[in-house]
């Protein structure tokens, strides 16, 4: 495979990291994504970082917490973004994901995560609108230029929320995630979804209508990029497998 498969999952389902162990070991995992739980890192930091595998972390988002585009929240922002760090540092990531925030200003944005200029901070782009109606930071190319710009960041590529933030403001899907191309992404998120759709989802590969192996075509080779479709079990690993094996077919592997 040309690319980097990873794994996306929560830093408290420890039960899976025997498992995912193994896959790395066999070659059918690359690394895994951890979302950093609020509050998980005293009871799951030291278990992860048992595992021999490449991490990346992902900070909450808004719906866990974390907003930097609000300042009212300045002080839980700080928290959790903190311990997003500590997770990084004992499991030895090189990057650690934030989204911009929601409903607040780019402005807002940018002077609380210049607090943590860091030579693994990494910007997602979003939709253009949030699940509950209010306006995402960080939808447009333009955007997520000047963040990348004024917080000297990587940039990760999710290509559903490309999708969905084009149609939103009636752009063409694919002329829009040329935009964010030139913006020279380190790593990217894949799911299925609907490709006329305005609402994020993170459907299983096959059960939406994403051109996938389009969008993979677009990765260069050896990066990174994140299965974030839906997961129905989370008992056991078999349905990344399966995943892992969708994108070998995309890949003509």
């Amino acid at each position: 495979m040309r690319i980097r498969l990873g794994l996306k999952t929560w830093s408290t389902n420890v039960t899976l990291i025997a498992e995912a162990d193994k896959l790395f070991a066999q070659g059918k995992l690359d690394y895994v994504e951890l979302f950093c739980v609020p509050n998980s890192f005293k009871d799951t930091a030291s278990k992860w970082s048992n595992a021999h595998i490449p991490f990346v972390i992902h900070a909450p988002h808004s719906m866990a917490g974390l907003n930097f585009s609000i300042r009212g929240m300045e002080s839980k922002n700080t928290v959790l973004a903190e311990e997003s760090f500590r997770m990084a540092d004992a499991l030895h990531a090189d990057a650690v994901i934030f989204h911009p925030g929601i409903g607040g200003t780019i402005e807002e944005t940018l002077r609380q995560a210049s607090r943590f200029r860091d030579p693994r901070l990494v910007m997602e782009n979003k939709p253009y609108e949030a699940i509950d109606g209010q306006k995402c930071i960080g939808a447009r190319p333009s955007e997520i230029a000047e963040l990348l710009r004024c917080l000297d960041a990587g940039f990760c590529l999710d290509f559903g929320h490309a999708i969905e933030a084009a149609n939103a403001i009636r752009e063409e899907p694919m002329a829009f995630i040329g935009k964010l191309l030139q913006l020279k992404p380190i790593m990217y998120h894949l799911t299925d979804g609907d490709y006329g759709g305005k609402v994020d989802r993170h459907d299983r590969y096959g059960k939406g209508n994403f051109p996938l192996g389009t969008l993979l075509s677009f990765v260069p080779d050896g990066l990174r990029v994140t299965d974030e479709a839906e997961r129905t079990n989370y008992v056991n690993l078999d349905e990344f497998v399966q995943d892992q094996r969708l994108v070998e077919q995309m890949l003509g592997a």
